[in-house]
């Protein structure tokens, strides 16, 4: 059993295939491949595979992260994309993949973990990972909100780069992710579609896809405002209003809370109380 980082594209195209075995993806292998390989993201991960000797049947992608609590910060890492080929499940090979590379970032001095599980969280509480209190909800039937709406300015986020960054830095109470100036303008290159609003009190940073009109990240002085507003968008485009964040009971929102099975967030050598990941912070 070999495990190590891929030495090149071959390698990442094969820890692909094992993804796209191990989740029963049902578009061809070579249009799902392109799609992963053109994703910015997944170019600053290290791509981790094992082999045995039937090839490559295990992978994960290993994202380098920077934690924030209060002004102090920390390097990590995250794990994503963990897969193991359905021919070589219930060997604990999944689990000897992320134990090593969360041992390989410990010796680089970054030993703080998250992860998004897809899996129930007991297989990863086994290595090491604590669940981190997570919100869902949705709003399906957004023309029937009522209540006082905020107004949503529109605006040009790279031109309003340092209200956001205070804003984003100064609205975390507890455990998040940071942003450099780098990080930002990654963020903005990686989201090309969403878009983003001035709003009394902070800002809102919005993705519509997929017949959803997601809340990605919401700091506001009335949050409930703001939610109101965003069904009125989601009702004349058609949409369902989704989020991950926490705005409370708005009055007049009909919001249904929804099971964060498929993306609970885990961390690893981290306190999970008052911690906040967003959708924002998937990967």
């Amino acid at each position: 059993m070999d495990i190590r980082i891929a030495a090149n594209e071959d390698e990442r195209r094969a820890a692909i295939a094992v993804a796209h075995a191990a989740n029963g993806v049902r578009s061809p292998l070579a249009t799902y491949t392109a799609l992963r390989l053109a994703i910015s993201l997944r170019r600053r991960a290290r791509w981790w595979v094992l082999e045995t000797g039937g090839g490559i049947v295990a992978s994960l992608l290993d994202y380098p992260i920077v934690f924030g609590l209060g002004a102090q910060r920390m390097h990590g890492f995250g794990l994503g994309s963990v897969a193991t080929h359905p021919g070589h499940r219930h060997q604990g090979l999944a689990s000897r993949l992320c134990t090593t590379v969360a041992d390989a970032r410990a010796t680089e001095g970054a030993d703080h973990g998250l992860l998004f599980s897809a899996v129930a969280p007991a297989f990863y509480e086994r290595l090491g990972y604590r669940v981190v209190e997570a919100v869902q909800w949705r709003v399906s039937e957004p023309a029937s909100v009522q209540g006082p709406r905020a107004e949503l300015l529109p605006i040009d986020p790279v031109a309003e780069l340092g209200m956001l960054a205070e804003t984003y830095e100064h609205g975390h109470a507890g455990l998040f992710r940071p942003r450099d100036e780098g990080g930002w303008l990654r963020t903005l290159e990686d989201n090309p579609v969403d878009t983003w609003f001035a709003v009394p009190g902070g800002y809102l940073r919005l993705n519509d896809a997929d017949g959803e009109l997601e809340i990605a990240e919401l700091f506001a002085e009335d949050p409930s405002a703001v939610v109101r507003a965003v069904c009125d968008l989601a009702a004349v485009l058609g949409r369902t209003v989704v989020s991950w964040v926490d705005v409370g009971e708005p009055d007049g929102v009909p919001r249904v809370a929804e099971s964060r099975d498929k993306t609970l967030p885990m961390v690893r050598n981290l306190p999970p109380e008052g911690a906040r990941f967003w959708g924002a912070d998937y990967f």
